[in-house]
């Protein structure tokens, strides 16, 4: 990756930290990239091409909110649509998880070493999606929102349930979506979980914050099937969709955001790092890789077996 994402201040630093992966997505994307409506399949892997159009899109957004002279965001709307301009060379990636084509490589990268440790530990996988009416806030209220704050609650939460005892690690991240009937935005989190730490967040259910009731389904676990094209969507929402409640049940498909609330989501992402929007537990990003923490028992096994080795010169029988 380039140079720019090795500085400490780098929005997408992780990108700096990681090689290119063993798992490569981009001819996930050329498969199943036939919707017309960019981003209109959940779990899709976007297009060069898509992610260039799209950050086309988004500038023009920015530049009508910046037209009149008298908002509020105007000014911070023109510098963000400045950035977003398509550069003079191909290969060059803004530092900003508002652009499209920033986030799609984000989410190759990133996605990619999460399929890769994940291929390598033949443990449990859940895919978890967590929501409360809790974390519901004005669409107005946006910019204020600190999703670092969020995954630090439901750290803490976990850690009360015994999280830092389990074996295993989990990846969790912060997404939304836009209820127009409403006028607000619902925050919620996807959360890959490897080995026994899936066992503290089931153990949410007994909290009187995540029984169900305004949310019918606080905590849905679903199985970890088609990871592929599962595990980019649970680590990155290319865009929050807008999402109308149905009255028979469930809700409509993903559409874009309107755009006032298209324009405020996009100078929110733009404030966010990689450690605002992402938690990891259990596993670190080292020597160009993710790679899995050893677990308190893994780690005491290990220093017992290397205390019973014969030191050098000693026979063995």
């Amino acid at each position: 990756m380039t140079n720019a994402f090795h500085k400490a201040k780098s929005k997408l630093w992780v990108l700096g930290r990681l090689n290119e992966p063993r798992t490569d997505l981009r001819s996930a994307g050329r498969e199943r990239s036939s919707s017309a409506e960019f981003g209109a399949k959940a779990g899709t892997f976007e297009t060069r091409g898509q992610v260039r159009c799209e950050d086309g899109v988004r500038q023009a957004a920015l530049l009508r909110a910046c037209a009149d002279p008298s908002a509020l965001l105007s000014a911070k709307a023109a510098e963000l649509a400045r950035r977003l301009k398509p550069p003079k060379r191909a290969g060059t990636v803004v530092d900003s998880f508002a652009s499209a084509k920033s986030f799609r490589v984000f989410r190759r990268i990133f996605a990619g070493h999460v399929l890769d440790l994940v291929a390598q530990v033949p443990k449990p996988i859940s895919l978890y999606t967590i929501v409360t009416a809790e974390w519901r806030i004005k669409g107005c209220e946006l910019l204020k929102m600190r999703p670092k704050l969020l995954l630090e609650q439901f750290r803490a939460q976990l850690n009360r349930r015994g999280l830092g005892k389990l074996s295993g690690w989990l990846v969790a991240s912060v997404h939304g979506d836009f209820d127009p009937d409403t006028g607000t935005f619902q925050i919620h989190l996807h959360v890959i979980a490897v080995g026994d730490v899936r066992f503290a967040i089931e153990q949410l259910r007994a909290s009187p914050r995540y029984k169900p009731g305004e949310i019918k389904r606080p905590i849905l676990r679903r199985n970890a099937s088609d990871l592929k094209r599962r595990v980019p969507y649970y680590v990155g929402q290319l865009f929050w969709p807008m999402r109308v409640p149905l009255s028979g049940g469930g809700r409509s498909p993903r559409r874009r955001l309107p755009p006032t609330q298209l324009v405020d989501w996009l100078l929110w992402m733009d404030k966010q790092s990689f450690g605002d929007l992402v938690w990891l537990h259990g596993c670190r990003i080292e020597g160009g890789k993710l790679v899995a923490k050893r677990s308190p028992d893994e780690a005491w096994n290990s220093r017992r077996s290397r205390r019973s080795r014969p030191t050098h010169g000693e026979s063995v029988a």
